[in-house]
C-alpha cells in the first residue's frame, strides 16, 4: 500500500472539547477540514495558508522523530512545529500551535502522545501533549531545548533538556526535579516500568544511566571504553531483560544489549555509525545506520538497504518507528519517508529530490521546472512527472512562448528546446557556461553566461544561436548573470570585479547593466555597487534589477534604489513579475512582493535550501521552486 496515494483531501481534527488535562493548560483549536493537493506549506500546519506542497508530497519539512502506537496510528514531528499523523491510509498534517522545532515524540497510547523541542528562550522549552482530540502546550520550566522525552505511562513521563539541567518527571499531576549524575547530555530513554528506566547520551565520562525508582545512577558497566565520549544515540527495549542501545565512536558502530544482568556487546554487519533502534518483539528489531539499515529476526542480522532513497534517511537526525513485524517507518530530512511492509520498501512518497533552479509555464496547467543533474519536471495540471532532458548537466533557466515552444539552458553551454515531444539539444557556439535565458512573446530569445570570449551573449534568430558580443569590449572581467527581453527591449545585468586590489580598502564590485539597441550593447550607468544577479521588466520604461544592495528600478532615464537589503538579508536571486503592480523578489527563504506602492515580505522556514525561482500564472496562482526538490503552489 502506497501511503502517498490520494492526498487530495486531508482532514485535520477539530478541538471539540477544549478542556485540558491536568498540568496541560490551554487548548489549540484545529482549523476546519481543508482540501489540498499537498499538506500546508506554513510552519505549524495552518490550513488557511494558500501555499501547498506540490513536491515532495505529502510535505517537505524535515522530520526528526517518529512514534507508532499501531500501523494505523503513527506520529512524526519535525522542524517549525511540524506534526504529521498516519491513520493507516494517508498522512495528514495536524496543527501544533507552534512554529518551534520539535525534536522528539513519544506516547503511552493513542490518547496520550507527547512532542517536545526547542523553546522560545531560557526556561521555556516547547512541550505539547495530544489527548486524542488536539495538541495543547504543557507548562514546563527547565532548560530551553528538550532532547528526550519518554516514560512508561501517562503518569510516568521523563523529560531531559539542555545539559546542567536536572531530569524532570511528570507523575500525572505535577512536575518534579530529579538530579542526575554528571553534566550529561541525555538524548533518548526507554523504560519497562516506573522503577526501571534507562537513559543514554554522552559527556566526559558516562554513556548510560538507570533509574531504579529512587535515583539515577551511572554505575552500570559498559562493554567498551567510554572516554573521551560515548556517543549512544538510540535505545529501545522489549522488557526489563531485553534492552538495546546503539551508537558509534570514531565511525565504529556500537550495538549493546541488556539481558537483565549486564550489557553485552553485539556483533552486527554494520559498517558505519548507528543512530536509532526500535522494534516490535524479540524477532523484530530495526537499527538505522548512516550507511545501512539492519534487521534482527531473533537469530540473525540482515542488511536491508532502502532502495532508491537518499542519504537523508540515514543521518543522525533521522528516525524510525515500528508498529509490527510487517510495518516500519523511516523518516528524515526534507520530509523523506520510507516504509517496510514485511516484503519490500516503498518510498512514501516517491519524489524528486534534486535541487530545482528555475520554473516557467504557459498556463497553471502547463508548468516546467529544471535543476541539478539535468532534471526536467512537467506539471500537467494534476501531477508532476520527470521528463528526460538528455543531459546530466545542471539546468539553470527555463522559459518559453507556448506549451510547444520551451527552452532550457545550463552548465557547459547546454541549450535544450521542447517542441511538444522531447527535449532536443541546440548548440550554442562559443558558450562554455550559461547563467540565464529569456525571451519575449514575439519569439526573440537570449542567453547569457561565459564563453571562449568571456563574457558571452547570444540571440536566437529563428534557426540558430548567434553570438551578440558587440559592445562588450572592455568588459572582459564581467560576469553576466541574467537577461530579460520584452516590450521591444533587452537588458543584461551582472557584475564587474575590481582589476586589482589597491592599498587600504579594496574597490567595490561594480554593477553592470547593458541595453541592446538592435545592433550592439550599450552600458547604462548606475551608482549602485555590489553587482546585479537578476533582472525583470514590466515595460521598456520600468525594469527591475537585484543584487547585493537590494532591488533597483529603471524608470526610463536612470536607476534608483527601490528596496535596500538589510544586514543579514539573503540576496535576491531571481525577479519575476506580471506587471508593474505584481513584482516578486526571491532569495533565501524570503519572498518580497511589490504591489506598485510598497513591498511586503513573507519568510518561511522551509529547510530545502534557498528559494531559487518563482513563476506567476496570475496574481494568485504562483509556483515556487528551490533546494531538495521543493515545489510549492500558491492558489486562493
Amino acid at each position: 500500500m502506497d501511503a502517498s496515494a490520494d492526498l487530495t483531501e486531508v482532514a485535520t481534527p477539530r478541538g471539540e472539547d477544549t478542556a485540558s488535562d491536568a498540568g496541560v493548560p490551554g487548548s489549540l483549536d484545529a482549523p476546519p477540514t481543508a482540501r489540498v493537493e499537498g499538506l500546508p506549506f506554513s510552519p505549524g500546519c495552518r490550513a488557511d495558508d494558500p501555499w501547498r506542497w506540490s513536491n515532495p508530497l505529502p510535505q517537505g519539512q524535515t522530520l526528526t522523530a517518529a512514534w507508532a502506537a499501531s500501523e494505523r496510528d503513527v506520529w512524526a514531528v519535525g522542524v517549525a512545529g511540524t506534526i504529521l499523523h498516519f491513520d493507516g491510509n494517508r498522512w495528514s498534517c495536524v496543527p501544533s500551535g507552534t512554529t518551534q522545532d520539535l525534536r522528539t515524540v513519544w506516547g503511552s497510547g493513542p490518547d496520550d502522545v507527547w512532542a517536545a523541542g526547542t523553546g522560545r528562550g531560557p526556561g521555556t522549552p516547547e512541550i505539547l501533549r495530544w489527548n486524542g482530540r488536539q495538541w495543547a502546550r504543557v507548562t514546563f520550566a527547565a532548560g530551553q531545548n528538550v532532547l528526550a522525552i519518554g516514560g512508561t505511562g501517562p503518569s510516568d513521563v521523563w523529560v531531559f533538556s539542555d545539559p546542567l539541567y536536572p531530569a524532570m518527571h511528570w507523575d500525572g499531576a505535577a512536575w518534579s526535579r530529579t538530579p542526575t549524575v554528571g553534566s550529561q547530555s541525555l538524548r533518548a530513554l526507554w523504560g519497562s516500568r516506573p522503577d526501571d528506566v534507562w537513559a543514554i547520551g554522552f559527556d566526559g565520562a558516562y554513556g548510560i544511566w538507570h533509574w531504579d525508582g529512587i535515583a539515577w545512577n551511572n554505575r552500570t558497566e559498559l562493554p567498551f571504553t567510554v572516554r573521551p565520549y560515548p556517543p549512544l544515540l538510540g535505545i529501545w527495549g522489549r522488557s526489563a531483560r531485553e534492552v538495546w542501545a546503539v551508537g558509534y565512536y570514531a565511525d565504529e558502530p556500537r550495538v549493546i544489549r541488556w539481558d537483565g544482568a549486564a550489557w553485552q556487546r553485539v556483533a552486527t554487519p554494520a559498517t558505519g555509525p548507528l543512530v536509532r533502534v526500535w522494534g516490535s518483539g524479540e524477532r523484530d528489531v530495526w537499527i538505522l545506520g548512516v550507511r545501512e539499515v539492519l534487521h534482527w529476526d531473533g537469530s540473525a542480522w540482515s542488511t536491508r538497504p532502502i532502495a532508491g532513497t537518499v542519504p537523508e534517511l540515514r543521518e543522525v537526525g533521522a528516525a524510525v518507528a515500528v508498529s509490527g513485524e510487517r510495518d516500519a517507518w523511516f523518516v528524515g530530512r526534507g520530509g523523506q519517508m520510507a516504509r517496510w511492509d514485511g516484503e519490500r520498501w516503498s518510498e512514501a512518497p516517491t519524489a524528486v529530490r534534486d535541487p530545482l533552479r528555475a520554473v516557467w509555464g504557459s498556463s497553471d496547467a502547463d508548468v516546467w521546472s529544471v535543476g541539478a543533474r539535468g532534471t526536467a519536471l512537467h506539471w500537467d495540471g494534476a501531477t508532476w512527472r520527470r521528463v528526460s532532458s538528455g543531459t546530466t548537466e545542471e539546468l539553470v533557466a527555463v522559459w518559453g512562448r507556448s506549451e510547444r515552444d520551451v527552452w532550457a539552458v545550463g552548465a557547459r553551454g547546454i541549450s535544450l528546446r521542447w517542441e511538444g515531444a522531447r527535449w532536443d539539444a541546440v548548440p550554442v557556439p562559443g558558450a562554455t557556461a550559461l547563467a540565464d535565458g529569456n525571451g519575449d512573446p514575439e519569439g526573440s530569445a537570449w542567453v547569457v553566461g561565459r564563453g571562449d570570449r568571456s563574457p558571452f551573449v547570444a540571440r536566437w534568430d529563428g534557426a540558430r544561436w548567434v553570438r551578440a558580443l558587440a559592445g562588450l569590449e572592455g568588459l572582459e572581467r564581467a560576469d553576466l548573470r541574467a537577461v530579460w527581453a520584452g516590450d521591444g527591449a533587452v537588458w543584461v545585468v551582472g557584475s564587474l570585479s575590481p582589476a586589482a586590489m589597491g592599498e587600504g580598502r579594496p574597490a567595490p564590485t561594480e554593477s553592470v547593466a547593458l541595453r541592446w539597441d538592435g545592433a550592439r550593447w550599450a552600458r547604462v550607468a548606475t551608482e549602485i555597487t555590489g553587482g546585479f544577479g537578476a533582472v525583470w521588466g514590466a515595460s521598456r520604461s520600468e525594469v527591475y534589477a537585484a543584487g547585493a544592495a537590494g532591488v533597483v528600478r529603471w524608470d526610463g532615464a536612470r536607476w534608483a534604489l527601490a528596496l535596500r537589503s538589510g544586514d543579514g538579508d539573503a540576496p535576491v536571486e531571481r525577479l519575476e513579475g506580471l506587471d508593474a503592480t505584481n513584482v516578486w523578489a526571491v532569495g533565501g527563504n524570503t519572498l518580497r512582493r511589490w504591489d506598485g506602492m510598497q513591498w511586503t515580505v513573507t519568510t518561511s522556514r522551509i529547510p530545502h535550501g534557498p528559494f531559487a525561482a518563482l513563476w506567476a500564472a496570475d496574481a494568485e496562482h504562483l509556483w515556487l521552486v528551490g533546494g531538495l526538490g521543493l515545489i510549492a503552489r500558491h492558489a486562493r
